[in-house]
């Protein structure tokens, strides 16, 4: 699970993303946080296809507006198509249902490498593309399930190769994954790890896969 570190009233921050703006899941995320940062007196630099304009007219935020790319599949129409794999939004939101404690807000984005490799550099400090990026907003057991799991497509099809691993076992495996650490569950330590990998391996053999954690022979 990524946390974010206190805002600076020094250095600016860099968000890459999607948008800005408040018509739904991520991109309504990404609006808060920028509105945060600004109202703490924290310059920002927005790079994102859309930009709400009360940024645009902030004199601390930097705006940068780049183009959506063509040709790639929207999530609507073609879930997890630039792997070369079919997966319904119904088998996709089944995924999630099974790992869900609770009734829950999760947005999923599929990415490439290089939007993996930014998200992870300005949130997490880490400048490579990692397998699944969960952003959970939920700050105490009471408030609601909240967050955004980032899929780099790149990365999740490399990692399934060299385990020999099906790709939709491996998809499912890591949004199950990330919904689970959305609720709050991680593995920071050797109890954590055991606990999570056993829900998980519960969820994953419930849904008709095999135990993620067993090597493939």
């Amino acid at each position: 699970m990524s946390t974010m570190p206190a805002p600076s009233e020094r250095t600016p921050w860099v968000i890459v993303a999607g948008g800005f703006h408040q018509r739904g899941g991520m991109d309504r995320a990404n609006a808060a946080l920028a509105a945060y940062l600004l109202e703490s007196g924290t310059p920002v630099h927005l790079v994102g296809h859309e930009v709400d304009q009360r940024f645009v007219e902030d004199r601390m935020a930097t705006v940068h507006i780049v183009p959506r790319p063509r040709g790639l599949p929207g999530l609507s129409e073609r879930l997890l198509g630039r792997t070369g794999i079919q997966v319904a939004r119904a088998t996709v939101a089944r995924w999630v249902r099974a790992a869900l404690l609770a009734d829950a807000e999760l947005t999923l984005r599929f990415v490439d490498e290089e939007e993996g490799r930014a998200l992870n550099r300005t949130y997490r400090q880490k400048d490579y593309a990692t397998n699944v990026l969960t952003f959970a907003y939920a700050e105490s057991e009471e408030d609601p399930v909240a967050g955004d799991l980032i899929l780099c497509c790149p990365v999740v099809e490399k990692e399934a190769a060299q385990q020999d691993k099906p790709l939709d076992a491996h998809y499912a495996h890591l949004i199950v994954h990330g919904t689970l650490h959305a609720q709050g569950y991680d593995h920071e330590d050797e109890r954590e790890a055991e606990e999570m990998e056993a829900v998980e391996t519960e969820i994953m053999q419930a849904l008709g896969f095999s135990d993620p954690y067993v090597p493939i022979s």
